[in-house]
């Protein structure tokens, strides 16, 4: 994956996304070749916060992909985006939804971590 992964852009961490519009304008014009995974959280959901240290972790080893999160209440995404889908991990590519895991911590032990 890595050897997959080279060449592109580079990024510096997860970005954080305060609005419906910062998410639309990452997924349409990143770079055609670089993937990008946002993270739909919300604060006190369990999973989220840990989804979240787990993001920091994959973004130092992965650094040509963007990782993002946004915060279902503060962009106005909770209405699509109710608790018992949280947290969300949506997949893009070229502007092309690729991967999309719902309630994603459902799949995984209590306590998990970037590895998983």
């Amino acid at each position: 994956m890595h050897s997959k992964l080279s060449f592109g852009p580079k990024f510096d961490g997860v970005h954080n996304l305060d609005s419906g519009e910062d998410f639309l304008e990452v997924i349409e014009k990143e770079h055609h070749s670089t993937v990008v995974v946002v993270h739909i959280y919300k604060v006190g959901v369990k999973g989220c916060e840990q989804l979240n240290s787990c993001l920091d972790c994959l973004a130092t080893e992965y650094p040509t992909v963007k990782f993002c999160r946004i915060d279902a209440v503060s962009s106005g995404a909770a209405e699509r985006f109710s608790d018992e889908y949280l947290p969300t991990l949506l997949v893009y590519k070229a502007g092309e939804l690729i991967g999309n895991f719902l309630a994603c911590t459902q799949h995984l032990n209590e306590e998990f971590f970037a590895t998983d």
